[in-house]
């Protein structure tokens, strides 16, 4: 991965640079995050201060035919599973296709494994999506700030990410799946796994209310951060809008900004908006 490169001086065409310093490139408590229209092959957002001067460009690329490749590789892998087990089931009870009744019990356990792998297998299967941020509103190679990617491997109910700068980790958000079936929680660790903060959707009631009665378009995503002393020192709001729209203000003095904005572009990402 390469790295952002801050720019010192130019003597006879020789560029001298010094290495990144996150610290020093986030500045301000506050942000804005706002999607541009018309994406097609990728996703991203331009972060700006409440000033409006663009100062960070999020990336996350999409990788269609592997996206598609997943599509079909679920349905058919689903289907096998379905129709194995239904043949099974048939055989194990001895059932007859002219025994409509008893048809009825593998023929359920199977429509439910067709709509189940399905849904399983195409997790499994779609292609994990890393976020790069760039430093300015240009994708070049040598300005990555850091890039927020997925573990390796397989992972299905418990999601952790890293983030990367200068090829080190510097941050681990892990969301724990037992502690987000109702209200999402993402925790933050740093590079000795010590808990820095958790990012919490801000009530059970609204978290219910779009996930399961899906109404998220209705109760746009909202986020509080919370330290060891469970006092709220960051928000993260959508805001009413036909393109994605963020809102980040912080007010703490223990955590660097760039840690609660890495967090709010991995909340993004994590929750596959």
């Amino acid at each position: 991965m390469g790295a952002y490169k801050e720019v010192l001086s130019e003597d006879n065409g020789v560029v001298h640079t010094q290495g990144n310093d996150l610290d020093h490139l986030f500045t301000s408590n506050t942000y804005n995050i706002e999607q541009p229209f018309f994406q097609f092959l990728q996703e991203g957002y331009k972060i700006s201060t409440p000033e409006g001067e663009e100062i960070f460009n999020a990336v996350r690329k999409r990788d269609f035919i592997k996206t598609i490749g997943a599509r079909f590789g679920a349905f058919f892998g689903a289907m096998i599973v379905s129709s194995l087990t239904f043949w099974g089931l048939k055989f194990a009870f001895g059932v007859t296709s002219t025994d409509m009744q008893a048809m009825i019990i593998p023929g359920l356990v199977s429509a439910v494994l067709l709509v189940g792998g399905y849904l399983f297998l195409n997790k499994a299967l779609t292609p994990k999506r890393v976020t790069t941020l760039y430093h300015g509103e240009e994708e070049d190679e040598s300005k990555i700030i850091f890039q927020i990617m997925p573990t390796s491997g397989f992972f299905y109910f418990n999601k952790e990410f890293h983030l990367l700068a200068n090829g080190q980790s510097k941050l681990t958000f892990k969301r724990p799946f037992t502690n987000s079936l109702f209200r999402i929680k993402w925790e933050v660790y740093d590079e000795s796994d010590k808990l820095l903060f958790v990012a919490l959707e801000d009530s059970w009631f609204m978290s219910i209310l779009r996930r399961y009665l899906n109404l998220a378009k209705l109760i746009p995503m909202h986020f509080i951060f919370q330290g060891s002393d469970q006092q709220t020192f960051c928000e993260f709001k959508r805001k009413y809008s036909i393109r994605d729209k963020y809102s980040i203000h912080s007010n703490s003095t223990e955590f660097k900004p760039w840690m609660t904005l890495a967090t709010c572009i991995l909340l993004d990402t994590g929750e596959e908006r």
